[in-house]
């Protein structure tokens, strides 16, 4: 009998101690969910885990954030560990690659509490005024290019995967200075080609400097692109067609807006060549896609992978109407670590002859481990522009395949295939009747690597076949070798 009440207590025991467990557990994951809902990070979008650039906000869990954030890369997953005043928030992280630029989201956040020796140590670093790094404000997934990307823009990312910006608190900002970020970067290259016209040799082939807003839910940028003059000396040309300056703001309910002047979000790749694969970017790009927008946009996300986008705008790339009619536009796109699809239109009323042009775009994408498969399929249908057989309206068609593996962290290798139908070479944003390209096939080959933090290498070998209404074939090969710095 004792030993048969000897076995009913340990059994009620270790009932009572697997319950004190599981309990346990469940505080802890509460806890620990407390700690992933207070916590902010911004995270700038880049392939490689030595690039990122993160800033933090531990405003909401009643902290300061002491120091810059900690990164450490491992292998499979990387950390950031925060420093805040009460407390150490260590934040696993895991890499979204995507068709237009890659994204790091937060998978899981632990909090630690600090002992009191630890504390005095980090309130006198705070009172010394240690402010931490940050990254450039940025914009959920339907807002990117499939666009800006990378130092361009950055990816607001908010713990649980919940990508919401809160609205500008004015009393902290009241009487304050008003704070901006300035980032860029450069591209220096080598161009050589069978065709005279095309072999530039050493020039400075693409740069910009991005002023930025940090303010919480404010979205401004001024951007300012610079290259090598194209007349043929050493002149600089800044603020050409890609230039941005525009404001906006985003709400914690999903709804966002910008005025001004900003980079499309239509189309494959982006306006600068440090958020490209290759060296250059293609044919669907160059003549098929808008590159810049004047007017409103008005988004909503619905969630941290799909959103909207509305376009109430001049002409593309046109800046005032100058007799023109707005164009509109309506894009949907959805953004994930495995799938990018992004349908969307644009249309515009001819004064002239009551005629509609108008836009279609699309870009899709997959992921499977190393490997991206990403497609674009662009038409336009242009009332300015006269067919040199039909006559009548032109009709454009523009195609894209581009096969990215990334072999390690600091490496890859692509191959870029293009192919576009009658498009107007002397103006390819604006009314011409002249060279019209009957088609023209494009390829782009080789590999690409980060030698050091923020400098890449790119080296391609490409192929163009042009042909024109007179029937006249011409086939080009050239080699292109770029250094792309960011900063």
């Amino acid at each position: 009998m004792k030993a048969s009440g000897s076995i009913r207590r340990n059994r009620k025991n270790s009932s009572s101690f697997a319950f004190q467990i599981v309990l346990l557990i469940f505080i802890l994951s509460v806890s620990s969910a407390q700690a992933g809902d207070c916590i902010k990070l911004e995270i700038s979008p880049t392939e490689y885990c030595k690039d990122l650039q993160i800033s933090a906000n531990l405003s909401a869990c009643g902290e300061e954030v002491i120091g810059a954030p900690e990164i450490r890369c491992k292998k499979k997953k990387s950390e950031v560990i925060v420093h805040g005043n009460k407390s150490e928030y260590v934040v696993k992280l895991r890499k979204n690659r995507g068709a237009w630029e890659t994204a790091w989201e937060v998978e899981d956040v632990r909090k630690v509490k600090l002992s009191q020796m630890h504390l005095k140590f980090t309130s006198k670093l705070s009172s010394r005024q240690i402010s931490s790094s940050s990254s450039p404000a940025t914009r959920a997934p339907a807002a990117i290019r499939p666009n800006e990307t990378t130092s361009q823009s950055t990816f607001s990312i908010l713990t649980n995967q919940q990508i919401k910006d809160t609205p500008i608190d004015q009393s902290a900002t009241k009487d304050k200075e008003f704070p901006v970020k300035v980032t860029g970067f450069i591209d220096s290259q080598y161009q050589a080609n069978s065709n005279v016209g095309l072999a530039r040799g050493f020039l400075l082939n693409d740069g910009a400097l991005y002023f930025s807003s940090e303010l919480p839910g404010l979205d401004f940028k001024l951007d300012l692109p610079f290259r090598m003059y194209s007349q043929g000396n050493s002149n600089f040309e800044f603020g050409f067609i890609r230039a941005q300056a525009y404001l906006g703001q985003k709400y914690s309910n999903g709804f966002r807006w910008k005025i001004g002047q900003f980079d499309t979000t239509y189309g494959f790749e982006g306006n600068d060549t440090v958020d490209i694969t290759f060296t250059r970017e293609g044919s669907v790009y160059n003549f098929t896609d808008p590159f810049v927008h004047t007017g409103l946009l008005l988004g909503y996300d619905f969630d941290s992978e799909l959103g909207l986008n509305l376009y109430i705008a001049n002409p593309n790339d046109r800046g005032v109407l100058l007799g023109k009619s707005l164009h509109y536009g309506l894009q949907l796109v959805k953004f994930s670590p495995s799938f990018r699809f992004a349908p969307g239109f644009m249309f515009n009323q001819d004064f002239t002859t009551q005629a509609f042009n108008y836009y279609l775009d699309l870009v899709t994408g997959v992921t499977f481990g190393k490997v991206s498969i990403d497609g674009e399929v662009s038409y336009n249908y242009r009332t300015d522009i006269i067919d040199p057989v039909s006559g009548s309206a032109n009709r454009g068609l523009g195609l894209l395949l581009q096969i990215l593996y990334n072999f390690s962290e600091l490496g890859s290798f692509g191959a870029r295939g293009e192919y576009i139908t009658n498009q107007a070479l002397t103006d390819s944003k604006g009314s011409s009747t002249q060279s019209i390209l009957k088609s023209q096939v494009l390829v782009f080959v080789g590999p690409q690597y980060y030698i050091a933090k923020g400098i890449r290498l790119k080296l391609d070998y490409s192929l163009q076949i042009d042909q024109d209404y007179s029937s006249n074939v011409a086939t080009y090969h050239g080699l292109q070798l770029a250094g792309v710095l960011k900063f």
